[in-house]
């Protein structure tokens, strides 16, 4: 085989991967793709530390994704999707029983270890369970409120459907 056959080939079956995307994440995905299958606009404002997993090609992917934005934008993003960010969930991680949390969904909890998110128990997290796409995906939020920028974890909970 030719060098421009095999750099052709392998071009063909080697996935680029968005460097946004966790570790062991669906190659070849792309977060804009991502986003729009689940009906999903990232913030208007700046975002850092951006992460995601999830697939844009297979409609039982679930999506998580993680950035850090400041306070009055996250809290304009949750309440476009539904939230009512004046009445958040408390969750400290450890101490559940002790302060009578809400705790960590037991799904996000196995999700949030694969993903590598790391929940300090010194911090108190606010927990919300319904944000919602246009499309009806629904994900459950965790965002740490601590310092001048909030960082918000998200987990789809609900794929929703596409409408058009």
């Amino acid at each position: 085989m030719s060098a421009l056959a095999a750099g052709l080939l392998g071009g063909c079956t080697t996935a680029e991967r968005d460097p946004r995307a966790y570790p062991g994440s669906p190659g070849g995905q792309k977060l804009e793709n991502v986003l729009e299958a689940f009906a999903l606009r990232l913030p208007d404002c700046q975002v850092d530390e951006l992460g995601f997993a999830g697939s844009a090609k297979r409609g039982e992917e679930r999506l998580g994704l993680s950035f850090r934005a400041p306070k009055d934008c996250v809290q304009g993003f949750l309440a476009a999707h539904g939230t009512n960010t004046s009445r958040p969930l408390h969750w400290t991680p450890g101490r559940e029983k002790e302060n009578n949390d809400a705790g960590l969904p037991p799904v996000l909890k196995s999700r949030s270890d694969k993903l590598g998110w790391k929940f300090d128990p010194a911090v108190t997290y606010e927990l919300y369970v319904s944000a919602t796409t246009p499309s009806g995906s629904r994900f459950t939020v965790v965002v740490d409120p601590n310092g001048p920028t909030e960082r918000v974890f998200m987990d789809s909970v609900e794929l929703g459907r596409k409408r058009g």
